[in-house]
């Protein structure tokens, strides 16, 4: 993996996220496009890679959101631990798995950063119903869009420093 190009895509990745997500928003509620990248890398990339880059985008959304440091972070390498363990029982490049994958763990990333700031900002006030529909809403519109960016990225692989899988590659005679 190329943590250069892993670095730079992140960056600009979270700038995407912190400024033209605004404008496609849905009554306050928008994509989250660092969860779809770490989300590649989690299905793709080795799997201690795939750790390091997901708490790495985590990192990122924490550092562009105003949410306390490591929330994010960790939501981020929590659920990455799930799906490397469970892209071995999947069909990672279908899209109705991109779709689900993307669902769930948007889902989960998003209760457990929402549910973390409602406790420790007290002055938001936010009910468990906010948090669990607003994380619901993020996780929809972040797992609608995951096919179509999943697939320009798996596309992009070979710039992203991702080797295909074994299975996949032509074998060579000797």
């Amino acid at each position: 993996m190329r943590w250069v190009g892993f670095l730079i895509l992140l960056a600009i990745v979270a700038v995407l996220q912190s400024t033209v997500v605004s404008w496609i928003r849905i009554q306050r509620i928008g994509p989250d496009l660092v969860f779809l990248l770490a989300l590649f890398y989690l299905l793709h990339a080795e799997p201690l890679d795939a750790l390091i880059a997901a708490w790495l985008a985590g990192l990122a959304l924490d550092l562009f959101s105003e949410v306390r440091l490591g929330t994010f972070a960790f939501s981020f390498g929590l659920v990455g631990l799930a799906l490397v363990r469970l892209r071995q029982l999947v069909f990672r490049d279908h899209p109705v798995t991109q779709l689900f994958l993307a669902l769930v763990g948007c889902e989960l990333i998003q209760v457990v950063a929402r549910s973390v700031t409602a406790v420790l900002e007290p002055r938001l006030s936010w009910s468990p119903t906010d948090v669990l529909l607003g994380a619901l809403y993020t996780a929809l519109y972040t797992a609608v869009l995951a096919p179509y960016v999943l697939w320009l990225m798996l596309r992009l692989r070979g710039l992203l420093g991702l080797r295909t899988p074994s299975r996949l590659r032509p074998r060579r005679n000797a």
